[in-house]
């Protein structure tokens, strides 16, 4: 027998022997059939908010972990498993993204390094952004969030703390500022890493400060953008918003929810499906969360929620409804007053059911130990001083014969300028002529640059899609192997 082919025998053999004797079994991995399951498990789990006195019960769900939040109240109106750990996927973005907007200027440019380019895992979300190349930090953060691409939220991260671990050190710092506590990130994409990690109720306090950015919001509510091409970025392409349940969404029409504004969407073969939407109807705004779903269960999921959240809840006006007894029983200074502020409560409830407690100059409305709505107190206006009858008439008085002397002298010196100009007339035809010969020769310097300008731009440019096009068939080599 060949020798090589012997030594194969050999290895099968011993292999086979290995699996006999050592009652070794096939790993099975779960199938999309068994992920079902789980989710149709989890629908019996109950939610926390379902114990909460006198609120309405809501729907059942497949997520393991879900939340629904008045955006501008910060009530919690659907709590389920709302400290349980799970693993976020892309909506770890909303964070980056909220990040960039409190660090960076729209206009800013963010240059991609190798690292932010080669340090994502094959096959995951991007949009060919190479090394070397640059973007707007507004262009970046629609790329970001209708796109989810992973390489331009590791450039952002760069540009912002210098590396990608310097920046998630700031992410875990700005969620403690938030008051998460069962959160904690890696990296600025979502991309799977065990020590990376949210919970639903941490992830709507990050959600609910993102959308109370009026430019986030938007940002995350439009359905596409076009990048176009420029010097050192020479690509025309176009981002869609993977969110379906948005009006116009280019995925299809099936998951499409009248009331969404914005969201974000997520998913790791690790995380399942997430999902963060953002809704409003009447006035009222609210946000939903959902961790660990299965498609398109993440979607049905949400709009369950919403529907649930905006039949179920009312919004009561505090300052119209709290009463001067409870402002005198709260010890207001004289010096403030009641601005604006709401609080969110079940339709069959009102402000009589919540305790009202004065932190520092806020009004805050508590139900069932749970805040429902805040109400700032704001400085009262001082009146005006009014000046005596007499001394008004004097300032009229005076005010009129300062008009008077400014006329004055206004008319002098038109008439002096009058004259001036008889006199130089012939000079100013000589200034003339000169001033058209000297735009005649900027005109022709301007274009000559501009032309030179042009050349080298188009250089560059064909210099980065050839550089581009040799990485993404490196690429495709090394999954090929």
């Amino acid at each position: 027998m060949d020798k090589k082919i012997k030594r194969y025998v050999n290895l099968f053999v011993l292999l086979l022997g290995l699996f006999i004797f050592s009652g070794s079994s096939i790993t099975a991995y779960a199938t999309a059939a068994d992920f079902a399951a789980e989710a149709e498990q989890r629908k019996l789990a109950p939610a926390e908010s379902d114990a909460w006195e006198s609120w309405p019960k809501a729907p059942a769900n497949g997520a393991d972990g879900a939340y629904l939040m008045d955006i501008d109240t910060g009530a919690s109106l659907y709590a389920k498993n709302p400290g349980k750990q799970a693993y976020p996927a892309s909506i770890t973005k909303l964070m980056t993204a909220l990040l960039v907007m409190e660090h960076c200027a729209m206009d800013e440019q963010v240059v991609f390094s190798r690292n932010a380019v080669y340090s994502i895992e094959r096959g995951s979300s991007n949009v060919g952004i190479d090394e070397g190349q640059s973007m707007s930090v507004e262009e970046c953060l629609y790329c970001l969030l209708l796109a989810s691409a992973n390489e331009v939220a590791n450039a952002l991260a760069e540009h912002i703390s210098g590396s990608v671990e310097s920046f998630a050190q700031l992410m875990n710092e700005r969620a403690v500022s938030l008051g998460c506590t069962n959160t904690h990130f890696v990296n600025p994409n979502g991309l799977h890493d065990d020590n990376h990690y949210t919970c639903a109720g941490d992830m709507a306090l990050i959600a609910r400060a993102f959308a109370q950015n009026d430019k986030l919001l938007e940002i995350s509510g439009t359905t596409s953008y076009h990048v176009y091409p420029t010097d050192n970025q020479p690509d025309d392409f176009v981002v869609s918003n993977h969110h379906r349940m948005l009006k116009g969404s280019l995925y299809g029409k099936r998951f499409s929810y009248e009331y969404t504004i914005g969201g974000k969407t997520g998913f790791t073969v690790m995380a399942r499906e997430t999902l963060v939407t953002f809704a409003e109807k009447d006035g009222l705004r609210l946000l939903c969360v959902i961790l660990r779903e299965e498609p398109y269960g993440h979607y049905t999921d949400t709009q369950d929620l919403f529907e649930y959240g905006f039949s179920s809840f009312k919004r009561i006006d505090l300052k119209e409804e709290i009463t001067d007894e409870a402002l005198t029983l709260l010890s207001i200074p004289e010096n403030l007053e009641p601005g604006e502020g709401f609080a969110t409560l079940p339709a069959s409830l009102t402000l009589e059911h919540c305790a009202l407690t004065l932190e520092g100059e806020t009004i805050e409305a508590y139900y069932d130990g749970r805040l429902v709505g805040t109400l700032p107190l704001t400085e009262k206006e001082q009146p005006e001083e009014t000046l005596p009858v007499q001394d008004l008439q004097e300032a009229v008085q005076a005010s009129s014969l300062e008009s008077d002397e400014k006329q004055t002298v206004s008319f002098g010196g038109a008439a002096a300028e009058n004259k001036e100009s008889e006199k130089g007339l012939p000079i100013g035809l000589l200034l003339g002529i000169g001033g058209v010969l000297l735009v005649l020769a900027l005109v022709g310097g301007f274009f000559v640059m501009e032309k030179s300008r042009s050349n080298q731009a188009n250089r560059r440019r064909k210099e980065l899609m050839e550089r581009r096009r040799r990485r993404m068939e490196e690429w495709d080599r090394e999954d090929r192997q």
